[in-house]
């Protein structure tokens, strides 16, 4: 039998057998004093003696508090700068966290119990929570939530450990147990796009369509959702040398409505050139809102949007979404999403040669690494093609050596 330390008292209780030390903890008021604490094992009571221990030696004994995972997730996400949608993405995908451990102080929790949250969510039924859910959507609330994959869990563990990290330069907790887990490996996720006569079909499809600058748009200059939605004829500069379109606003979808203001990034304004494809194609669409506005008289509402109604009010971002799928359907192509429009363009522009640099310039991308890993990746007819051109080489019938004409 181990021998028991003199610093361990063994406890009979009620449950059984149980070791109980007393460990030093730093007080609000700076002064020490002793917590006791039982455990089943004499391990893991000599284990929490000699964490105790050295936290004291090493300066970073925490004061103890009933601060709760939902109060610090609460407080880190008040004291955030972002958007509102990015806000709303941080607020779903910390969600399963509030539903499981929010109760539970923070200094109670340990990597087990956020690993152990990991494999119920890989699992699926995991609770879930009005928490910060819009007023509107609580009705929608179901009991448990599906299984997550990698690409929502991921997200949810990067949070997490961010809010351990605040709550370490605070002094609250002696360390971040969130960045001892490790994260499901990343699953592999490939962009559908359209190839270049799916493009030419969609466009045919749309001659006819009062909304066919907004697909075009989408597929010849890669803007986002929120720069279609926000882009203004104020910033379309159809007349000169070099047309080109100016892009320094967003309209996203918020809790409140649609709102506009600045892109993500700095990278995100930037000019881009309006190619000879696309310049009939905007000004057609302005003379179009110019009548529009004309048929409209007293009921236009316009404040100079490129996509309106036929009153000149700007759509809600999300039904962009729906004119593009409404769109690929009359035109009897397979359904991607409107942002694969934008993949489309990235990938397009690098299977005909535009070096990564400049797309990522045009695309308002930081980073020309994220250009190469998101956008150019090669499509099934281009990795068709590019073995056919090799299996020609392969298959060339050698030239005959020359003879050599030497004199004698």
């Amino acid at each position: 039998m181990a021998k028991i330390p003199d610093y361990v008292t063994v406890r009979e209780t009620a449950a059984g057998r149980r070791y109980e030390v007393r460990i030093e903890v730093g007080g609000a008021d700076g002064k020490r004093r002793q917590q006791r604490r039982r455990f089943r094992t004499l391990q893991a009571a000599k284990d929490a003696y000699a964490e105790g221990r050295g936290d004291r030696s090493r300066g970073t004994q925490v004061s103890p508090t009933e601060l709760t995972l939902r109060q610090a997730i609460d407080s880190y996400l008040d004291a955030l700068h972002v958007r509102p949608t990015t806000l709303t993405g941080y607020v779903c995908s910390l969600r399963p966290a509030v539903a499981v451990l929010g109760d539970r102080p923070v200094q109670s929790l340990r990597r087990e119990d956020f690993e152990k949250l990991v494999r119920d969510l890989q699992a699926g039924g995991v609770p879930s929570t009005e928490w910060r859910k819009p007023l509107k959507l609580r009705a929608s609330v179901q009991a448990e939530s599906g299984a997550w994959k990698a690409t929502t869990i991921r997200p949810m563990l990067a949070r997490l450990r961010k809010v351990f990290e605040r709550l370490l330069q605070d002094g609250t907790v002696p360390r971040n147990v969130v960045a001892l887990v490790t994260p499901p490996p990343a699953e592999k996720f490939e962009h559908q796009t359209l190839t270049v006569e799916q493009v030419q079909t969609l466009f045919r499809s749309l001659e006819t369509d009062r909304l066919e600058h907004l697909h075009h748009l989408a597929l010849q200059l890669g803007l986002r959702r929120g720069e279609l939605a926000g882009l203004r004829w104020e910033n379309v500069h159809l007349e000169g040398a070099a047309p080109h379109v100016h892009i320094d606003a967003t309209r996203l979808h918020t809790e409140a409505g649609a709102q506009e203001g600045p892109p993500k990034t700095e990278e995100s304004i930037r000019d881009v050139p309006i190619p000879s494809t696309l310049l009939p194609v905007l000004k057609r669409a302005r003379k179009r809102s110019r009548e529009e506005q004309l048929a409209a008289g007293t009921e236009w509402v316009g404040v100079g949007h490129v996509i309106h109604n036929e009153f000149g009010a700007a759509y809600y971002p999300t039904s962009l979404r729906e004119f593009w799928a409404r769109a690929l359907r009359d035109a009897k192509l397979p359904h991607v999403r409107l942002h694969d429009a934008r993949h489309t363009c990235g990938t397009l522009m690098h299977l005909n040669g535009v070096p990564t640099a400049v797309i990522a310039k045009l695309l308002g991308h930081t980073d020309p690494a994220f250009t190469q890993r998101t956008y150019a990746h090669s499509q099934d007819d281009a990795v068709t093609a590019a073995m056919a051109t090799y299996a020609k080489v392969l298959g060339a019938k050698p030239k005959p050596a020359r003879k050599s004409r030497r004199k004698v």
